[in-house]
């Protein structure tokens, strides 16, 4: 398995998306990111896809969170 940088997901999404993210969503896209890559190698779009599914999921979640 290789390892990237720790920030190297972060390249994949737009300054302007990145800029608003807070550092908890890009702490989980990073770690999204990695683990996507780990399974998905040779498909840096798919990697793209599940990462960014996994942040929108837990944005999703939290937010249901705080209205009860």
């Amino acid at each position: 398995m290789t390892t990237s940088p720790p920030r190297a997901g972060l390249r994949l999404l737009p300054d302007a998306v990145r800029a608003q993210m807070s550092s908890r969503a890009r702490g989980i896209f990073r770690a999204a990111v990695r683990l996507a890559r780990s399974q998905h190698r040779d498909d840096e779009d798919m990697a793209f896809r599940l990462a960014w599914s996994a942040e929108q999921r837990q944005f999703e979640r939290e937010a249901r969170n705080r209205r009860g």
